[in-house]
């Protein structure tokens, strides 16, 4: 159900796509038992056939500690617009699908290079595990567990516990965790204040997780506005691993090597993100006309885009280190107006940040913005001025999901423009996350609609942990964990392209966040959602999703609003 509305609250729909994400723990999951039976694979739409080869035996070369395959490259630059896809009617059905293989040789795998599961972010097929895992090998690692704890908070989903024990029983199924089975244990996290988080709480629930739980890791943590770092942190401190689903003001690839092996983020590392907006921005938009903001109050209406940056602290005072964006934007020459503004909920709050925007006649803001303060201050503000810049946003704080801005004013929301590094939006039914339900719940029905949000966000932070643990072998530990998510070449196969244009990921060279590519994107508020289509406002992409990364952005003229929305 939808949360009371009000101030510090976020309405269901756009709330959900980041506070899930980031926090991935919303509901209890608790342990469950493997199964045995298997359902076949999912057709979906423009699936290529070979993604549903199945194998039956591991390759030699691969053992449990780390994969290899072939990469989709972290980057974009081939035009993928006009790759066709098979229809509907030449995929397999499940009628046709291989035999499961789950004996003592390998588990079900798909693929070639050979991947865990049909999902195309899935780490490489390792053997199937029999023999002495070792028992006790770490804090929270037995012979039979591995403790997960997943803290949550007031700001329910349109989900049911069960749903997640679904998932786990896929994740528990279909990967290799050597005789033991995650074991999810979810607790009420202190003090659950958008508005008011209290570093004092986040350090308790930390204790709490190393004391009363005794846990190997955690799943994300409640919705703080960018602060969440507080209860990483601890958790660090402390030697406990902890997977960060969304992108944090101070998740940058420095803030969590300096704090390895313990973090890990699932979104891409903030200031590579802002250095892949910097890039974009140079790339696309620098020196020329603003021609999805407007009209300007200015006289004369201005001919070139002037940038601005607009930069939300958090009620804690965290902020965002700027610098990236400042550093690659400045490789084009740009020096951008930049003002702090504060946490708001409110109109009026936002008003004075919004003023000097409008004052240095900044026809293009560069918003590294909390999506609440966005949405319900910032942009009220701007239209209560008569100003119409464009936005242009990114994956950071959320601020990429569809629906977002249902409850901002249309006017500002249909001059949102960006990248965002999160996969693709797809309908429930083309999500992994769907697949994995139908496999491991047949009789039950998948959860709909806004409901998609959570369960994206509990399986695709759940994907990475489950990574860690297969590649990491019998012996766990958090140093095996780390050290085997860095040397693992996943597979990747279709990144970037049709028919899901998913991100590459991995953490090669030695990285912590997963996802190593981004897409251009647009907010339609006239369209309705592509998740919850009771909901209005979907985000659009660019050649359906093409994707590139650092040093490879396009220099061409923006291609917002063309093309099919999806």
């Amino acid at each position: 159900m939808p949360p009371a509305s009000g101030r510090g609250r976020r309405p269901r729909g756009p709330g959900i796509v980041y506070s899930v994400t980031a926090c991935v723990a919303v509901l209890a999951l608790g342990a469950v038992a493997l199964s045995a039976d298997q359902a076949p694979p999912p057709t979906v739409a423009e699936f290529a056939p070979a993604a549903l080869d199945q194998i039956e035996d591991a390759p030699d070369r691969q053992g449990t500690n780390v994969g290899e395959g072939e990469t989709g490259g972290e980057g974009g630059g081939a035009d993928v617009s006009a790759v066709p896809s098979p229809s509907a009617s030449a995929l397999p059905s499940p009628s046709a699908a291989a035999p499961v293989i789950d004996v003592n040789r390998t588990r079900k795998c798909v693929g070639n290079p050979p991947r865990q599961t049909e999902d195309p972010q899935s780490p490489p097929c390792v053997p199937f595990f029999a023999g002495d895992n070792g028992g006790a090998t770490s804090l929270g690692v037995t012979r039979d567990e591995i403790r997960v704890v997943l803290p949550y908070g007031n700001f329910l989903s349109a989900t049911s516990p069960a749903d997640y024990q679904v998932l786990a029983s896929f994740f528990n199924t279909r990967y290799e965790f050597y005789g033991r089975k995650i074991r999810l244990l979810p607790f009420v996290a202190r003090g659950d204040n958008f508005a008011n988080p209290n570093p004092p709480d986040m350090i308790a629930d930390a204790a709490r997780v190393a004391n009363e739980f005794k846990a190997f890791a955690s799943i994300g943590y409640t919705d703080r506005r960018g602060a969440e770092h507080t209860y990483y942190d601890e958790l660090a401190r402390r030697k406990i691993i902890a997977v960060i689903g969304g992108t944090a003001a101070v998740a940058t690839e420095e803030h969590l090597r300096s704090r390895a092996p313990y973090q890990w983020s699932r979104a891409m590392a903030t200031d590579t993100l802002l250095r892949n907006l910097g890039q974009f921005t140079c790339a696309q938009l620098s020196k020329k006309a603003p021609t999805y903001g407007g009209p300007y109050s200015f006289v004369p209406q201005p001919t070139m885009r002037k940038l601005g940056i607009m930069t939300t602290r958090a009620p804690d005072g965290t902020i965002p280190d700027i610098a990236p964006l400042q550093a690659a934007l400045a490789g084009c020459g740009e020096r951008p107006f930049s003002i702090e503004a504060p946490y708001a909920e409110d109109p009026r709050d936002g008003l004075n940040p919004v003023i000097s925007m409008r004052d240095q006649q900044v026809t293009s803001i560069i918003c590294v913005c909390d999506l609440g303060s966005l949405r319900n201050s910032y942009m009220p503000s701007a239209e209560g001025q008569g100003y119409n810049p464009e936005w242009v946003l990114s994956s950071y704080n959320g601020n990429d999901g569809d629906n977002g801005f249902a409850q901002a004013p249309p006017a500002q929301a249909r001059r949102v423009i960006g990248v965002t590094v999160a996969n693709k939006t797809q309908r429930n039914q083309d999500h992994p996350w769907f697949w994995a339900y139908r496999e491991a719940g047949p009789t039950r029905t998948p959860p709909s609609g806004a409901a998609g949000y959570a369960m994206t966000g509990v399986y695709s932070t759940m994907s990475l942990l489950a990574a860690g643990l297969q590649m990491a072998g019998p012996n766990l530990t958090p140093q095996t964990f780390a050290a085997a998510l860095q040397r693992t070449v996943f597979p990747n196969p279709g990144a970037g392209a049709a028919p899901f244009f998913q991100s590459a990921v991995g953490f090669a060279g030695g990285t912590h966040s997963m996802i190593k590519d981004a897409a251009m994107y647009w907010y339609d508020a006239a369209q309705q959602g592509t998740v919850d289509p009771a909901s209005p406002g979907a985000v659009c992409y660019v050649r359906k999703g093409q994707r590139f990364g650092l040093g490879s952005w396009p220099q061409r003229e923006p291609e917002f609003r063309q093309g099919p929305c999806r």
